[in-house]
C-alpha cells in the first residue's frame, strides 16, 4: 500500500527533522531535501561529512520530528545501499 506523503509533507518534514536535529546532534549532521519513491517511502540523505549512521544514532528524534509532519512517518532505517 502506498503512503499519502505528499512533497508539501515531505517538505515539512524535513523541516521539523532539522530543527530537532539542531537541538540534539552536532551541526554538521542535517538531512538534505527529503524525496518520495514510487513506493510512497519518505528517503533523505545527509549533509556533506555526515554519515548515515550518524543520523541514526539520533533516530528517536527524528521519527519524532517526522512524525509531527505525518503520523504514517514510522520508523527510520539507514538505506542498504
Amino acid at each position: 500500500m502506498r503512503c499519502k506523503i505528499n512533497p508539501a509533507i515531505a517538505a515539512s518534514a524535513a523541516a521539523f527533522v532539522n530543527i530537532a536535529l539542531s537541538k540534539v546532534a552536532p551541526g554538521h549532521v542535517r538531512t538534505e531535501a527529503f524525496k518520495i519513491s514510487v513506493q510512497g517511502r519518505l528517503s533523505t540523505t545527509t549533509h556533506f561529512g555526515a554519515l548515515v549512521a550518524m543520523l541514526v544514532r539520533f533516530k528517536k528524534d527524528v521519527l519524532e520530528a517526522a512524525s509531527k509532519a505525518n503520523r504514517t512517518i514510522i520508523n527510520v532505517v539507514a538505506n542498504e545501499t
